[in-house]
């Protein structure tokens, strides 16, 4: 009696598992570099609010929180807040892709 056993095609389902693995990390390691990247740009954007409303502060306007406004929409993302308290211009603005991510900042102008 011949007791092989049939072993035909079981090389696919290796090579199918490896490279289901594959994908996996792949995607894995994509989806932590976007985030990294919306965590980058959105504090690059908040200390560009921060800098545009102190500058608007420098330039004596009504409202440097509007200027800060301005520059977090051209930099898409949200300004959630702003406060304007003696030449210290301190912003919140958040993420609007699919990453929730908040960032702070805070510049000051010496007059």
């Amino acid at each position: 009696m011949n007791n092989k056993i049939n072993e035909c095609g079981s090389a696919s389902v290796v090579v199918i598992a490896i490279a289901v693995m594959c994908l996996l990390i792949i995607s894995s390691i994509s989806t932590v570099g976007n985030y990294m990247l919306t965590r980058a740009r959105t504090h690059n954007a908040a200390d560009a609010s921060a800098l545009a409303g102190a500058q608007a502060v420098a330039s004596f306007k009504d409202n440097p929180c509007n200027d800060a406004k301005e520059i977090a929409d051209s930099n898409s993302v949200e300004l959630i807040s702003c406060n304007n308290e003696n030449n210290i211009v301190e912003v919140t603005v958040k993420s609007k892709s699919h990453f929730v991510v908040t960032a702070k900042s805070r510049a000051e102008i010496e007059l």
